[in-house]
């Protein structure tokens, strides 16, 4: 049985406690202080089987409507959450984060070598970034729009995302950089 499935059955039961979980992983997650508050409440009025509305939070975090939203709207993105609307009122599913949990073990070494290669963390909006480029581009090829960044001295993930966008726009592939380097070598 494969590590997802045994957390998709075990974050279920009623001994497996949600909310320390989250706590041990709020670095993996790559969640900011809002997003983590958020998801710790929805997870207790969940528990509660209490109703839970944009008013509700707002309500009890002492953020804006407007906040509460983008949080959720970045929870949702990340796929830590989903909104569904049943029975006349909404849910607020938090299956995705424990799911999550597995794919991003797969990729933090592409986080530990972007924050090798810059030199320090990697901040909310980077760690997003690279986390929408793993969903959509190969990690060999954004290791490359690294090796590329590094190389002109534009270590920023700015830069880097021109590179993989020009480089898709252009149908440039893993294989052809490495046929490049090749030729290059030879």
């Amino acid at each position: 049985m494969i590590y997802g499935d045994v957390m998709d059955q075990l974050w279920k039961k009623s001994y497996f406690n949600r909310r320390s979980w989250l706590m041990e992983h709020i670095t993996d997650l790559n969640l900011n202080e809002r997003e983590f508050m958020l998801l710790m409440l929805i997870d207790f009025l969940n528990e509660q089987h209490r109703p839970i509305s944009l008013d509700v939070l707002s309500k009890m975090t002492n953020l804006t409507m407007n906040e509460i939203d983008e949080c959720l709207s970045r929870l949702c993105m990340k796929q830590y959450l989903q909104i569904v609307p049943k029975k006349g009122m909404v849910e607020f599913r938090m299956d995705g984060i424990f799911e999550k949990k597995e794919e991003m073990a797969d990729h933090l070494p592409l986080f530990s070598t972007f924050e090798q290669e810059f030199g320090r963390p990697l901040t909310q909006k980077e760690a997003t970034m690279l986390t929408e480029w793993m969903r959509h581009y190969e990690q060999d090829l954004i290791l490359y729009a690294l090796r590329e960044a590094a190389i002109y001295h534009k270590l920023n993930i700015h830069y880097i995302d021109t590179i993989l966008s020009n480089w898709e726009k252009n149908h440039v592939t893993v294989q052809m950089l490495e046929e490049g380097k090749e030729h290059e070598n030879g």
